[in-house]
C-alpha cells in the first residue's frame, strides 16, 4: 500500500521503536509499505516503509495515511 507522512517531521527507524536513521521525512513524503505491521513493547503499531526518496525504515502507524 502507498502511504503519506502526515506529521511535520519524522525519522525512520531500523526496527519498530529502534534506533533512528539519519534522514528526516516531512509531511507529504510518499512511500510504499514493504513489511509489517510490527509492534513495539508498548503495543504501538509500526510499518516498514520504502520511501520514494531518502531513508527507508519503520514509521509509527499514527504518522502515516494510506493513500
Amino acid at each position: 500500500a502507498e502511504v503519506e507522512v502526515t506529521v511535520r517531521r519524522v525519522k525512520p527507524r531500523t526496527s519498530p521503536n529502534g534506533p533512528r536513521v539519519k534522514r528526516n521525512h516531512r509531511r507529504g513524503d510518499i512511500g510504499t509499505i514493504v513489511e509489517g505491521p510490527g509492534l513495539d513493547s508498548t503495543g504501538v503499531v509500526w510499518w516498514n516503509v520504502d520511501f520514494d526518496t531518502g531513508s527507508d525504515g519503520w514509521i509509527r502507524e499514527s504518522q502515516l495515511d494510506v493513500r
